[in-house]
């Protein structure tokens, strides 16, 4: 996904000095936490008398760093993963198939740029026929029924993008992606009338409105 002055990224953040900082924060804290587990192991095996003499520490501590170390980059990645339209294409980058080495990659580059380019899938709009966008209810904490908005991509071919796109985050801007491919000829199937509400960055709430 090379970047040009007509394209617009859903999911890049705003401040990247502000998102390195807390990447930074949240890493070091994983990586604490990886070390708290290792020597809980450590202390349980001396407490049982499992191997009481073998310092059960020193392969412990490194290994669940490392296990919280992974865990942490596929959430980044996960959590930063954008969608984008120029003139031509949609373009989305999948992190589902991703290698240890490719996540490694992407967040090198979530640091540089705020988005990741690896696994970039780039559709022309003459091969979409439709966006469907629309929500799903769900039982949040405490009981509380809340509500999430997703869009799906129906393909000439007849082929579905049913990716987890989420239109969360800034509205306005996901607003004017969906403007940006009407303008192309993309349709636009918005029953709900979504679009108005990301216009103005309005909380949904269609509670039992659903059909």
């Amino acid at each position: 996904m090379k970047k040009n002055s007509n394209m617009i990224i859903v999911g890049k953040p705003r401040r990247k000095f502000g998102s390195r900082l807390i990447y930074i924060i949240f890493l070091l804290y994983q990586l604490l936490w990886g070390y708290q587990i290792g020597i809980s192991f450590d202390l349980i095996f001396k407490v049982t008398k499992i191997m009481a003499d073998v310092q059960i520490s020193k392969v412990m501590v490194p290994v669940c760093m490392l296990i919280m170390l992974y865990l942490y980059i596929s959430v980044c990645v996960r959590c930063n993963a954008s969608w984008s339209v120029d003139e031509t294409f949609f373009c989305y980058n999948d992190d589902s198939s991703l290698n240890l080495m490719q996540k490694l990659k992407a967040m090198a580059e979530i640091f540089k740029k705020g988005y990741f380019t690896a696994n970039s899938h780039h559709y022309k709009y003459e091969e979409i026929s439709y966006v469907k966008l629309y929500y799903r209810e769900r039982i949040s904490f405490m009981a509380d029924l809340s509500t999430t908005q997703y869009f799906k991509i129906y393909f000439e071919d007849g082929s579905v993008l049913d990716a987890p796109f989420k239109l969360d985050g800034d509205g306005p801007k996901i607003y004017e992606a969906f403007q940006k491919m009407k303008d192309h000829g993309v349709y636009l199937e918005d029953p709900y009338d979504l679009l108005t509400l990301l216009k103005h960055n309005e909380l949904l709430d269609l509670r039992g409105s659903k059909k």
